[in-house]
Order: C-alpha cells, then structure tokens, then sequence
C-alpha cells in the first residue's frame, strides 16, 4: 500500500506544469522536475551539470542566498523572484514558494516562469504613463480637442474646445462631431 503514494507522488512530481525542485539547505539541486528543465532548454541531467547557483543572475543570487537563510533559520516558507538563465542566454523571471523540511536539510520549491507576465506588466504601466502624459496635453492645450469612440461619437472634450465653441462636454456627448 505504501508504493501507490509513492508512485502517484512520483507522476505528480513529472506530470507538473510548474517547475519544481528540492534542494539542499544551500540550494544545491538534488531533484528537478521536467517541466523546470523544459522551460529553461535544459534536459533534467543537464540542470545538475549547471555551476552552483550559476545559472541564477548575479545580482539575485543574495535575493536567493536570504531565503535560504531564513528557511534554514526556520521559517516554514519563503517567497522569491529571480532571474535565472536559461539555454538560449536570455534571463527568464521565476516567481517561487519554498518550504523547508529541517530535520532532513531538504526546501521542497515550486515555481513559475513569469517572465512574459513581467514584460506585460511594464509595457502597460509604460502605455498607461503616456497616456497620462497624452491627457494632461490634451486638458491643457488652448487648442480644441475632441476625443470620439469608434463610431465617430463625442467621448470628451477639453477646456479649449469650450473656449472656442462654446459648447461643454454635457452638450455634446455622445453626439458627432460633424453634426455640430
């Protein structure tokens, strides 16, 4: 009875979609499942080839080095995001959650790679940064400025548009421009 939780253990660890790992206490790499392995270009046996914390970027190894730390010192878990090379050079962002198992030296480890939801993030917070910049010109201007919907319908207006026409955003929302 004891081998069939073993067994479905053991195809939960390869069947995964998140990369996972257990580690000893200083973060050497003891198990890696597939998934982990596939999403960096490596094979399994590959990624114990890897250098010792190597593969994690230079600047994030004391960002790892702290939560191994913490979890030898006790603490049940620790959360973390570092960069970590994959094959083909380029840094991929891993957001993890480690646990620790003290009385075997052992961080059992699951994790993502949260690289593209990274690169959304910034481009949005840039997209959203112009368009602040954008709106502030817009409001500012003494020129008119009339912002339509896609059917040609009047969103908003600035405060020149009123100046030179008279007419307030209240007057002429969701009406046409050319109808005017």
């Amino acid at each position: 009875a004891r081998k069939e939780p073993e067994r479905t253990l053991e195809n939960f660890f390869n069947l995964a979609q998140d990369g996972i790992c257990i580690s000893d206490f200083d973060g050497r790499l003891l198990r890696v499942n597939p998934a982990l392995a596939n999403s960096l270009g490596y094979s399994v046996d590959e990624m114990f080839s890897l250098p010792h914390l190597g593969a994690i970027h230079p600047e994030d190894v004391p960002i790892l080095e702290e939560a191994l730390r913490r979890l030898r010192a006790g603490a049940p878990t620790a959360s973390l995001e570092v960069r970590t090379r994959a094959r083909d050079g380029s840094w991929r962002l891993w957001s993890w959650k480690s646990a620790s198992v003290p009385e075997k030296h052992l961080i059992y480890s699951s994790g993502q790679d949260v690289t593209e939801l990274q690169l959304t993030t910034e481009a949005l917070r840039q997209s959203e940064a112009e368009a602040r910049k954008l709106a502030l010109i817009a409001a500012r201007t003494s020129n008119g400025v009339i912002l339509t919907d896609t059917e040609g319908r009047v969103e908003w207006v600035n405060e020149g548009f009123t100046r030179l026409t008279g007419y307030t955003l209240e007057d002429v929302r969701g009406r046409r421009p050319g109808k005017l």
